[in-house]
This record gives C-alpha cells, structure tokens and sequence, in this order.
C-alpha cells in the first residue's frame, strides 16, 4: 500500500491538491471531497487556511477506495 500523504506532516489544501498529491483543481476538491460527509475534519483552522493531518487524508482515501 502506497500512502499518498506522510503520515506525521500537516497539509495545507494547496499542498493536498499540487501535482505531487492529488492533482487537482480547488473546485474539485471542494466538490468532490470536503462535500463529502466522511472526509476529516481540519486539524486546526487559521482565517482561510485549514490544516489537515497526513494520516486522516490517508485514511479517507484508503476508505474512500475500498482498502
């Protein structure tokens, strides 16, 4: 199993969607994931910008795939 996020790093929506990560637009992730009600709530909230922790993105997307 390959994890896409480092389990012990924090990640901004910028970093989760770059080339490195998911590969998207803001308006696909917004869409398609934050809509959805299992996706991980924000570690910690900032004004705009929300952090979420490596290892609940990995688990959603381990659970969003059938893993």
């Amino acid at each position: 199993m390959e994890l896409v996020f480092d389990n012990r790093k924090r990640y901004t929506q910028s970093k989760i969607i770059d080339k490195e990560h998911l590969d998207m637009t803001s308006r696909t992730f917004h869409k398609y994931y934050t809509s959805d009600k299992d996706f991980p709530n924000p570690l910690e909230e900032s004004g705009s910008h929300k952090v979420w922790l490596g290892r609940s993105l990995n688990w959603y997307l381990d659970k969003k795939s059938g893993r």
